[in-house]
Order: C-alpha cells, then structure tokens, then sequence
C-alpha cells in the first residue's frame, strides 16, 4: 500500500505523547475529545496544545478561529471552482459511499474518486468504505453554505435526502428533510421502526419532534407506517401527551382515507392499540 492521509495523521495516543514532549498531561477522555475534534490533523492538534498551554478559558473557540483562517487561505482558496462546488454539494451528507457521491454530483466513478482522494481534509474509512470531512472542515464548510443562494443549497439538501432514502440511511434523511421543512417523502415513505431504532437518543430528539410537529401538514396518501414509527419514537423520549394527541389524529385520519382498504384500516388499528 502506498502513503496514505491517514500517515500524516495523530493517534490518540500520538497527541497525549505530543502534550507530554511539551509539559502537558493529558487524561484519556481529553486526549480522545481532542482526536475527535480534528482526526489527529497535526496542525490543529498543534493549536489545542498552544491552547492549552497558554490556558486559555475556551480552547475550542480559539482554535476554530485560527483553524478556519487556515483552512481559507491554505486550503480552500487554493481549491478551484469545480472543487469548492463539489464539497459544497457533500458536504450535507455526513458521510457518504461512492455511489452516494455520483448520485449527488452527477459526475462519473473516475471523477469523484479523483476529487476525493486529491482534496485535502476528506477522509475514507476501509471498514465502512464511506467517507467524511475532517470536523474541522465540517464547521467551515457550513459557513460557506450560510452564504450561498438559499434556494441552491435548498436543492443540493433536498438532493441529498433522497440519496439517503433511497440508500436506506433513513435518520440522515430524516435529519436533511426536516432542515429543508420538506416533510412529505418521509411520511408516505415504508420504514421499519429497527432501521430508526438506534437513532432515538438524546441529542436527536428536536428532529424526531420536528417531523412530529408537522404530521398535520402533510397528506399521507394511505401510508401511515412512518406516523406510527413517530409515535413510537416521542413515547421513548416520554412525549405522553403529544403521543396521545397524535394517535387520536392518525386514527381519525386512518378512519377517513378512502386510498386505503378495509384489511388496511384494520391492520392500522391492531398495531395502534396492540
């Protein structure tokens, strides 16, 4: 195997040996928060050692600073146009598999393997064969978009939700259709509640609850799988009440559609009061 990015990369370990060489004990968890802020990019692991060894009180907001100014005028300035477009096109997703990145670009096998492998701050994963930006190139990037046309990165999310629908990456649809208040593929979408399972924590709850908020919006043309799949989200977050105002809805609605047949309205109503 040749040279890859992943050679000019920190370890864990490598960054709590760097702190070390320059008088600065690092625990564990630290060590590892600070990997996963920049994937070992020597660079930026060498401004979070500054950071902390001048003790500044917000070490994160001093290194983003002088990460994005970097990431400017070294990376992304010296990027062609056709290069700043396609990561502003993937940079929605994130992450991605090759044939995401040809659906979402509309440019062939050989072109996004070249771009990919030549743009620096795109990482590739072996074992999942999916790619990534560095985060620090994350939160850049999203400022880049902040000051494209709204109806272009609209369309670029837009296109990316469908991507991930039709690939089976039903959460990071989820997220991409709620960010664009496009609600409508979701909900007449057939999804298992297993495939959004593991997706019901914390930290995703103003997603499920958005999508939530919208059930009213939207006509179901006799699908009601992904409304129920809600319902059983919000009670896993202990939403009781929006639960029950939900499930009265839906089983009036249900009820009320003429696209679905009798078996099916049954077939609703035994899951919803099983």
């Amino acid at each position: 195997m040749g040279i890859t990015k992943k050679d000019f990369a920190f370890s864990q370990e490598d960054i709590e040996d760097y702190f070390r060489l320059n008088e600065i004990i690092l625990d564990k968890e630290t060590s590892k928060d600070i990997f996963n802020k920049t994937l070992g990019w020597p660079y930026v692991v060498h401004l979070y050692m500054e950071a902390y060894k001048n003790k500044h009180t917000d070490a994160d907001k001093t290194v983003l600073d002088k990460a994005y100014t970097f990431i400017e005028n070294n990376v992304w300035l010296e990027l062609s146009d056709d290069e700043r477009q396609f990561l502003a096109t993937m940079s929605v997703f994130s992450s991605f598999n090759l044939n995401q990145c040809m659906k979402q670009t509309f440019l062939e096998e050989k072109m996004c393997l070249k771009l990919l492998n030549s743009i620096p701050l795109i990482n590739y994963d072996e074992h999942t064969r999916r790619y990534s930006f560095n985060p620090m190139f994350d939160g850049f990037i999203l400022k880049v978009l902040d000051e494209m046309p709204v109806d272009e990165v609209t369309k670029i999310t837009l296109r990316a939700a469908d991507t991930n629908l039709d690939d089976g990456n039903y959460f990071e649809a989820m997220k991409l259709y709620s960010h664009s208040k496009e609600y409508r593929k979701i909900y007449q979408h057939n999804i298992d509640f297993i495939d959004i399972y593991p997706y019901v924590i914390k930290q995703n709850k103003d997603v499920f609850t958005d999508i939530a908020n919208h059930y009213w919006d939207i006509e179901k043309e006799g699908h009601y799988e992904f409304s129920l799949i809600i319902c059983f989200s919000l009670l896993m977050f202990n939403e009781k009440h929006m639960v029950e105002t939900l499930l009265t809805d839906i089983t009036s609605d249900i009820c009320k559609d003429s696209v679905l047949s009798d078996n099916k309205k049954n077939s609703y109503m035994a899951e919803i009061h099983g």
